[in-house]
């Protein structure tokens, strides 16, 4: 009883931090807009408006410097995508905690990534916010800029994973209108014995992961920005076993 009290606080906790961090993360998104909107037209005010001024350790940052990098950044979004008009798009938020300090994020802080793109190029900048004022604490850019890549054939791709959710399912079913004892057995063998698996990136292209199972029926997608976007694939061992078991017990 002592232990499922305390597992039950647990995920009432997990539940209101996953709460808090949604409702922060629309924030984000309408902040970074309001930033670069305000950016682009030069409204520095409002920019500074946007701003964390104040750190945790009482320091107050000169508006004055903040105006002059501004201009940097503005620059900066000038020289990477031209003085076209450029989309942006907050396509993910991060918190990372890692043993090298250096990578984890700080304490009550959420690093959100913005894609810009030109039509031509695309690029990622990063926002660190603080999470108790929900304003920004730092800009800047990251090494990551590439030519847009054909997004048709991404997606025309798209169509090996899809086949492999497909032939998944229907070995489940399969599964499940046969004779075969401990069923509940065979359907974890194929939502879950997937490997080795690919991955092909929007920008990377294909990678390789000998080890690497891919669960959930063999396939994952992700679809934020053009970066981000990539789909994984696991050879489905599970369903191919299963399915040569089944034409073999009829």
């Amino acid at each position: 009883m002592k232990y499922l009290k305390i597992g039950i606080v647990l995920l009432a906790l997990s539940l209101i931090t996953s709460c808090r961090f949604f409702n922060n993360a629309k924030t984000y998104e309408s902040t970074t807009e309001s930033f670069i909107e305000a950016l682009k037209q030069e409204d520095f005010d409002t920019c500074l408006s946007l701003m964390q001024l104040e750190n945790g350790e009482g320091q107050r940052l000169d508006p004055d410097n903040l105006r002059v990098e501004f201009i940097h950044f503005k620059g900066m979004l000038n020289e990477h995508f031209g003085e076209k008009p450029y989309e942006y798009v907050l396509v993910k938020w991060a918190k990372t905690l890692s043993t090298n300090p250096e990578e984890s994020t700080p304490t009550n802080t959420t690093r959100a990534f913005v894609e810009f793109n030109n039509g031509d190029e695309v690029g990622v900048f990063q926002l660190l916010f603080d999470d108790t004022s929900n304003k920004i604490l730092d800009i800047r850019t990251l090494d990551v800029k590439v030519n847009k890549p054909n997004l048709l054939l991404f997606w025309f791709s798209a169509l090996i994973p899809l086949a492999v959710l497909l032939f998944n399912m229907y070995v489940i079913r399969e599964i499940k209108r046969s004779n075969l004892p401990k069923k509940w057995l065979k359907y974890l063998a194929v939502i879950l014995l997937n490997v080795p698996s690919f991955t092909y990136s929007a920008v990377g292209g294909v990678t390789f992961h000998l080890l690497y199972f891919q669960f959930l029926f063999g396939v994952g997608f992700s679809g934020q920005g053009i970066i981000e976007s990539a789909w994984s694939v696991g050879i489905p061992l599970g369903g191919l076993y299963w399915i040569w078991k089944l034409k073999r017990w009829k």
